[in-house]
């Protein structure tokens, strides 16, 4: 189980600096999303792009240290107590 988390926690973080490499030919081959343009100013998708590629980094490297776990478990902990009745 181990050695799958950092492999997987590799190929996140390959996606993300590829993601980041190339963030412009990704933004214009999946086309301009025009609420991010309308909402937050002209090139946000570019900017929600770069924002993405850098949590999918954290992420992976999470994922490689083993604090994934522990990370999601305390931010969901509020809605463990909700739904066990």
């Amino acid at each position: 189980m181990v050695i799958a988390n950092i492999l997987l926690g590799l190929i996140l973080i390959g996606v993300g600096i590829v993601l980041l490499k190339f963030n412009f030919r990704v933004s214009n081959m999946f086309s301009h999303n025009n609420v991010f343009e309308r909402y937050m100013g002209s090139g946000a998708t570019y900017f929600v792009m770069q924002v993405a590629a850098v949590l999918v980094i954290i992420v992976g490297f999470l994922l490689m240290s083993g604090l994934l776990d522990n990370l999601m478990g305390f931010l969901l902990s509020p809605l463990k107590d909700i739904i066990t009745v």
